[in-house]
């Protein structure tokens, strides 16, 4: 994992230096993209200390699924912690299915900057092995934002970069962008109340 995180080492260096704001606020977050070969949602309703997920992966091979409900801690200017209890599910084209239980953790951090924002994810579950890590530039002035992430488990891997571009003051974005593991463009939207 570590020779991923490598890829990400600039925008984990420019959060890395700049003053934290609070990454905790009530909401909720919906995403979802298409691509040829693979489809992706994200979901996280946000109460509180508690936050309440899912994330889906249909990849060339098999799916995944895994829900979670993890409790934030502030770590002053660092970071937000979540950690909790999750449960993930695989089917596998050749009839393998799976569901484990596991633990969850993930650090996040939101920098406000003149012109947008910054936004750091860091993400392990024990199930699968997964891990997601998550860059985010936004800009203010034009209402978009550009994104590189890089994750996988034991059964896939996926770097991804991805463009924003919001409507008005609208929590509805559409998205685009490319998977470059699995070699195609991709069209999809979010939804982002925080």
């Amino acid at each position: 994992m570590l020779q991923h995180l490598r890829l990400l080492a600039p925008a984990i260096t420019v959060l890395a230096f700049q003053p934290a704001g609070p990454a905790v606020a009530d909401g909720f977050f919906l995403q979802s993209d298409i691509g040829s070969d693979t489809r992706g949602g994200v979901v996280a309703l946000q109460r509180g200390p508690l936050t309440f997920g899912a994330n889906s992966t249909d990849y060339e091979g098999g799916k995944e699924l895994y829900a979670s409900v993890t409790y934030a801690l502030q770590l002053g200017n660092v970071g937000v912690l979540k950690f909790g209890p999750t449960m993930g599910k695989t089917w596998q084209d050749e009839g393998d299915d799976d569901v484990r239980t596991g633990g969850k953790v993930s650090i996040e951090r939101y920098t406000p900057l003149e012109f947008g924002s910054v936004y750091g994810l860091v993400d392990l579950n024990s199930v699968n092995n997964s891990w997601f890590v998550l860059g985010q530039l936004n800009s203010n002035a034009l209402n978009a934002g550009i994104d590189l992430s890089r994750g996988g488990s034991d059964n896939y891997t996926e770097t991804t970069l991805a463009f924003r571009k919001g409507f008005r003051d609208s929590p509805f974005s559409l998205r685009a962008g490319y998977k470059f593991d699995s070699d195609e463009a991709f069209l999809g939207f979010s939804i982002n109340t925080f």
